[in-house]
């Protein structure tokens, strides 16, 4: 998937399945008043991914993260209104990133805050089994967040531990999982080890969409 973002507030993404295909996705728009125009919000980042079940663009501005889903496969005739919009968050963003979960149903998602000082990596996890149902039936939950970066986080990238030979000398106990790098205005590059849930991680779960600020 390869998306572009604008400063009018939209996202162009362009998607293969037999042929590339393009498609416009318009989000963030702010309105000032009831009844006045909309005013378009800049979209700030801009991260794609396909899964076996969605077509997954997240969007990061002053408003939030968005997420944009379109139910795979598509079809010549599918239009852009097939595309259910997610509020995954409210707060400000600078950076976005995305990752399908091993299960196949589930995405990850990261966000950058870009606040003046004690900027933090949120973690959200989204589950894809109401796809076909209504957005409201997509369940979204805030996993926490990670301290450490002093000034904006603009940058992430995800590193599956099975790659790249990390694992080849780790012992049998070793559960894999995967790195995330982000970057920051405060010229350090931290990195994040996510292990596989445990069942008893699980069940405690909190719902709350906001999280901590």
């Amino acid at each position: 998937v390869l998306a572009c973002a604008f400063s009018d507030g939209t996202v162009t993404v362009w998607h293969r399945d037999d042929e590339w295909r393009e498609e416009i996705i318009v989000g963030h728009v702010a309105g000032e008043s009831e009844g006045s125009a909309l005013a378009p919000t800049s979209v700030a980042d801009v991260a794609g991914i396909a899964t076996s079940k969605a077509l997954a663009v997240v969007t990061a501005s002053v408003d939030g993260i968005d997420l944009h889903l379109r139910p795979l496969p598509t079809t010549s005739t599918t239009l852009l209104h097939h595309t259910q919009t997610i509020k995954v968050s409210s707060h400000a963003a600078a950076s976005v990133s995305v990752k399908v979960l091993p299960r196949q149903n589930e995405l990850l998602i990261v966000s950058g805050t870009a606040s003046p000082r004690g900027n933090r990596v949120h973690v959200y996890t989204v589950c894809l089994d109401g796809l076909s149902q209504l957005a409201d039936d997509i369940v979204v939950r805030h996993q926490g967040s990670l301290p450490g970066h002093l000034d904006w986080v603009t940058c992430f990238s995800f590193w599956d531990c099975m790659e790249g030979g990390i694992n080849e000398e780790a012992d049998d106990d070793d559960d894999g999982g995967f790195l995330l790098a982000s970057g920051s205005h405060d010229a350090r590059i931290r990195l994040w080890k996510f292990h596989p849930p445990t069942a008893a991680a699980a069940a405690s779960i909190d719902n709350d969409m906001d999280g901590e600020s």
